[in-house]
């Protein structure tokens, strides 16, 4: 059986007690002050030692598996804990509880002989901890009670420190991160090369970093006052910005102070104010100028080469030609002349044979008519000799001759007329529908056995132009004209058509065939040079290459090709009566 307590006993408890709680309260007042005050949080772990008589304490917040904050008190220089110490909730005890044996504390990695932990819970996750304890030594387990008391009555204010501990934390990282978006911001502007700038929908520019200030030939201390947008106009960009739709990489030119022109690769996107308006325009512009102007260099030579190559082409056509027209005019002129010495004298004495003959046939008219010789004798003799039917035939050798003669004279006149080796490269003018005439006997060979040719020559006026290469455009029509038709192997001859008439100040020429025709495919390649239709071994395909330069090039006239009514090809060629000077300039070059 128990003895009950004496009365003094009861009273010295009563006031151990009182004395205590007063002594609590000192504690728990001063510690909520460290709190408040949030200085220095050491204080209140310092209390919390001093008041269970520990050497270690400590407490930690933390937030997602980082320390937030953390403090503690000491007797033992060794002992800390890293901010970067990983932690979580998953490896500390949820509640508070008393451990009288060696232990390693839950932070610090220092061993204990006893310690009080207390974990700070907020929705169920603990989100800090208490811990205090002896290096040496025991904490009477009676004072857990009062440890727990004490802990739930701090705990409130504890989980505000945690909270705003959090918001802290935010703020520091937002602001860390504010600072590196700053830096990196500054950085962009001051070490970028390329032009950075904003400026509103007017183009009064807001902000641009030094490299664009230079790059639009301002000084340093100078500061543009309005972005100079060439193309595209500041209405596309805003056009294409207010719907919300980024542009990258497009193709800018802006003017500079000294109104140069800045070609550049650019990104632009907006900033909208509350109205969801269009304010702000951001643009980021790499100078390209450099490499546009290299491309306008290359654009140029490329031009010039192309140049120099159709030159190339064109004076190697002309050079063809030329042979071509030399060996043609030495070749006409030559036989013209070869023909033309011995036709003199042969013409001369036909001429002389004739009169001749005309003599003799007044002499025996005289012998026919005298009385005094014996007609019968004589009537016998011509008729031995057939003297009557050697008069009549030589009449009509002499006719005959004489056609023959003038025939040959006309196609030597042709010759010289075709050939104009004394007018070639010279302007000069000439009768169209002679030259056509003159161009038809002297190419009479190649077409007289496959076609007739019917002219119309209704051109009455002279027209001023090259003789020798107007002649050579003529002759390549005809032969082309005569192969046509010659390659269809037809039993009956074809037909060429040859027509001329003046109109506007314009001479026209029309030539057509009743030839097999062009087809659609061909026509837009009919004047390459050496494009032709013909087999292999018939022809260079440079005719009508070099007829379309003679008549549009050096004579600015024209020449169209279409399709003759019936079947066969049609050629219109166009010629000013004048030439031009144009024309003349091109030539003589």
């Amino acid at each position: 059986m128990t003895e009950s307590r004496s009365e003094i006993e009861i009273i010295q408890a009563a006031f151990s007690k009182t004395k205590r709680l007063l002594r609590f309260k000192d504690v728990i007042s001063q510690i909520l002050m460290a709190i408040t005050d949030r200085s220095d949080l050491r204080t209140c772990i310092e209390l919390l030692c001093n008041m269970f008589e520990c050497e270690i304490g400590y407490i930690v917040f933390f937030d997602t598996g980082s320390i937030l904050n953390m403090w503690y008190y000491s007797f033992d220089p060794a002992f800390g804990i890293r901010m970067d110490q990983p932690v979580g909730s998953s490896g500390l005890p949820n509640k508070p509880y008393y451990n009288n044996q060696q232990s390693t504390s839950f932070l610090g990695s220092i061993t204990l002989s006893c310690a009080y932990y207390a974990p700070f819970v907020k929705d169920g996750a603990v989100v800090g901890c208490l811990q205090i304890g002896k290096l040496h030594g025991q904490i009477a387990k009676v004072q857990m009670k009062t440890f727990v008391w004490l802990f739930d009555r701090l705990q409130g204010a504890f989980l505000l420190i945690h909270d705003r501990e959090v918001k802290w934390m935010s703020l520091r990282q937002t602001r860390s991160r504010l600072d590196e978006t700053e830096r990196l911001y500054h950085s962009l502007l001051n070490d970028s090369k390329d032009l950075i700038v904003s400026f509103d929908t007017q183009g009064q520019i807001l902000n641009i970093n030094p490299a664009g200030a230079l790059m639009l030939e301002y000084d340093r201390q100078e500061q543009p006052e309005k972005l100079e947008l060439v193309s595209p106009d500041m209405s596309f960009l805003i056009n294409v910005l207010s719907k919300r739709s980024a542009l990258n990489d497009i193709e800018i030119v802006l003017q500079t102070k000294t109104g140069q022109y800045l070609f550049g690769i650019a990104s632009f996107s907006a900033d909208y104010n509350d109205a969801n308006i269009l304010e702000a325009i951001y643009g980021v512009i790499k100078n390209i100028s450099d490499r546009i102007k290299a491309q306008q260099e290359l654009w140029k030579a490329n031009l010039e080469l192309q140049s120099t190559n159709a030159l190339l082409e064109q004076n190697h056509v002309h050079m063809v030609q030329q042979e071509k027209l030399a060996s043609i005019g030495q070749l006409a002129a030559g036989v013209a002349h070869e023909i033309n010495n011995p036709l003199g004298f042969v013409n001369s004495n036909h001429t002389v044979m004739k009169k001749y003959f005309e003599q003799f046939l007044k002499y025996m008219k005289e012998i026919d008519d005298s009385p005094l010789i014996d007609h019968s004798a004589i009537a016998t003799l011509k008729t031995k000799y057939k003297i009557d039917r050697m008069i009549d035939d030589t009449r009509d050798l002499l006719e005959e001759s004489q056609e023959g003669y003038n025939r040959i004279m006309n196609i030597v006149k042709s010759l010289k007329d075709f050939s104009r080796i004394d007018a070639a490269g010279k302007i000069g003018t000439i009768d169209l529908n002679a030259a056509i005439e003159s161009t038809l006997i002297v190419a009479k060979n190649s077409w007289k056995y496959v076609a007739e040719v019917v002219t119309d020559l209704q051109l009455h006026s002279e027209v001023e132009c090259y003789g020798d290469l107007i002649n050579q455009v003529l002759l390549n029509l005809i032969i082309n004209a005569a192969q046509a038709i010659e390659a269809q192997k037809r039993s009956n001859p074809g037909k060429i058509s040859i027509k001329t008439w003046e109109q506007a100040g314009t001479a026209y020429l029309e030539m057509s065939d009743d030839g097999p025709g062009v087809p659609n495919a061909m026509k837009q390649r009919i004047f390459e040079p050496f494009f032709t239709t013909k087999e292999v071994g018939k022809g260079t395909g440079l005719g009508l290459s070099i007829t379309y330069d003679i008549i549009v090039n050096k004579h600015k006239g024209a020449i169209e090709i279409g399709d003759r009514i019936g079947g066969g090809a049609q050629f219109l060629i166009s010629l000013p009566l004048l030439a031009t000077t144009d024309s003349k300039e091109l030539v003589d070059e």
